[in-house]
């Protein structure tokens, strides 16, 4: 699996310096407030058939012009070299085809990535971040999924994800129920000792998006959440984030000695 294994960063900034625009599904599933399975319709709009995340009802209609096959291709692919973007268009779909779309919802935040900008407010928006719809969606054929994402030196373009959809909805399933995890001990008080615990629980989940969304959070929390990093520091099973713990555990201490230099 090409993208699932990219070891991504804990900003957007970080994640989009001097790379091309890719398709991830750890970071679309943990950021997006609705994931719908979609069918094409005669026009622009897509009709939902399953609702993994969120509240839309099947037969619901949705119209995202992003990812709607474009009448003109030849004045599509000119617009995106224009802007410097992949200039491969969304694929048609054919019969028993279906879409795998990571929404967020307008006015909702970025939870993992960070886009510069203030939330938009202008109907659905791509759950990835870098703006494009294209590299928030996957689309499925016979069991097998294909997404926009880069490879080699090549332009990013849809490509074989190189995972059933069994596989794929099992990855999705998996980072809905680490972001459930954070959201709850985010309800915690913030000083509180339970919630340093259950953040601490996340960073040893074995995810890399959980791990670093838990460590942002125990960084700015109180004298529970220091404890819960010294331990979490001297874990031998957590040499792989040693640096991402104690850049948090020096940022809680500096915060908690009354020095916020953060």
């Amino acid at each position: 699996m090409i993208i699932a294994t990219l070891v991504v960063l804990g900003s957007f900034d970080g994640l989009a310096g001097g790379q091309e625009p890719f398709f991830h599904v750890g970071i679309c599933s943990w950021d997006a407030t609705d994931i719908l399975v979609l069918t094409p319709t005669l026009g622009k709009a897509f009709r939902v058939v399953e609702t993994i995340k969120g509240d839309m009802e099947p037969g619901e209609l949705l119209v995202l012009d992003e990812l709607a096959p474009p009448d003109d291709v030849a004045l599509f692919r000119e617009l995106r070299e224009r802007s410097q973007s992949s200039p491969e268009p969304p694929p048609l779909m054919e019969e028993g085809d279906r879409m795998m779309v990571f929404l967020l919802r307008a006015g909702a935040q970025h939870e993992f990535l960070s886009p510069q900008g203030s939330p938009s407010t202008d109907g659905w928006q791509p759950a990835n971040g870098f703006g494009d719809m294209r590299f928030s969606a996957v689309w499925l054929r016979n069991g097998e999924s294909f997404a926009f994402f880069q490879i080699g030196v090549e332009e990013a373009g849809l490509h074989d994800f190189s995972l059933t959809e069994q596989e794929l909805r099992h990855q999705i399933d998996v980072g809905i129920q680490l972001r459930v995890s954070l959201d709850r001990a985010l309800e915690l008080p913030a000083d509180s000792v339970a919630r340093a615990v259950q953040l601490a629980e996340l960073v040893r989940a074995g995810d890399f998006i959980a791990s670093s969304s838990a460590l942002k959070y125990l960084s700015t929390s109180g004298s529970a959440a220091g404890v819960v990093l010294r331990e979490l520091s001297s874990d031998p099973k957590l040499l792989n984030l040693h640096s991402e713990i104690e850049a948090a555990l020096a940022k809680n201490d500096y915060r908690n000695s009354g020095l916020l230099l953060f």
